[in-house]
């Protein structure tokens, strides 16, 4: 990975993870309306391997820009980062049953997916060119 984020630079590579992302979490919801079971399955490995792919990508750049531009603070920043991946992995189920019961199934990942999509919108104006 770290490859490609030499070879794209970092804002690229956080961008494009975003976009999969977006489009893996929206094609889960879109799933549903598969009636063939071998078409289903197929399309949810394919979704959760782009996702997967997505989810890796934005984690090594983060911690790349963590560790880059953070050196003297570091064990900090990755402790920090760590600490939000377990708080996300907490209420992310909270969150996604609490869509589930306020629009269903496919609100779930429709919500979920539009904050990626909000995120790559946004990210021209939060981002600063030095990160590249």
């Amino acid at each position: 990975m770290s490859i490609v984020i030499q070879r794209f630079g970092r804002i690229r590579v956080f961008t494009v993870s975003c976009i999969v992302m977006f489009l893996s979490i929206t094609c889960f919801g879109l799933i549903t309306y598969i009636e063939s079971n071998t078409w289903f399955t197929t399309l949810s490995f394919i979704a959760r391997l782009f996702q997967g792919t997505a989810n890796v990508a934005m984690t090594v750049t983060i911690f790349s820009v963590a560790a880059n531009f953070y050196p003297t603070k570091r064990s900090l920043m990755i402790g920090l980062l760590e600490a939000a991946t377990g708080l996300g992995m907490m209420l992310g189920p909270l969150l996604g049953t609490v869509l589930h019961a306020i629009g269903g199934y496919n609100f779930m990942f429709y919500s979920f997916g539009s904050l990626f999509l909000i995120l790559v919108l946004l990210f021209p104006y939060l981002l600063p060119k030095v990160l590249d």
